[in-house]
């Protein structure tokens, strides 16, 4: 393949030439989509039941990975200390490179 051949195949203008769906288009597809999941719970389609069953009993109980930790003090603290510490590491380089 020569240069020329590869500055046509990945040419700017070559893909400025992909079209986007209009903000209208999606709108109307997000509409439509959400019209057909309202109208599955409200006929009592199982699978949509079930979604929201789920989705109920995250709400009422999320994972431990999810739940804003109790002690707040001291978890903010940890990571406070920790960052502060990890940016003091990165700039001991710079730092000693300019002062000699």
């Amino acid at each position: 393949m020569t240069s020329q051949q590869f500055k046509q195949i990945f040419s700017v203008s070559r893909w400025k030439r992909v079209t986007y769906p209009q903000v209208a288009t999606l709108i109307n597809v997000k509409r439509r989509s959400g019209g057909a999941i309202s109208a599955a719970w409200f006929a009592g389609q199982g699978t949509i039941s079930t979604i929201f069953q789920q989705l109920n009993t995250l709400q009422e109980s999320p994972p431990l990975w999810i739940e804003v930790p109790t002690m707040i003090g001291n978890y903010l603290l940890f990571w406070t200390v920790l960052l502060l510490l990890g940016v003091l590491l990165i700039r001991l380089p710079a730092r000693i490179r300019f002062s000699a």
